[in-house]
């Protein structure tokens, strides 16, 4: 039987401001590039690439 290739993507549920949303992601895929790219909420910004400078910070359960 041959091995089965490992998924690279998988199916995720996010509630944002109480509106419920399911993506399918790829697993190198951050949650603010799933954000700003899949849902078009731009409200979270791209800053340092390394979220060292907080600008992408997201809150969570809040």
């Amino acid at each position: 039987m041959a091995p089965v290739p490992p998924s690279t993507s998988s199916a995720v549920t996010l509630n944002i401001n109480g509106e419920k949303h399911q993506l399918t992601v790829d697993h190198r895929t951050t949650l603010l590039d799933a954000l700003r790219e899949r849902l078009d909420l731009t409200g979270t910004k791209k800053g340092c690439d390394q979220g060292q400078c907080g600008a992408c910070t997201v809150l969570v359960d809040g």
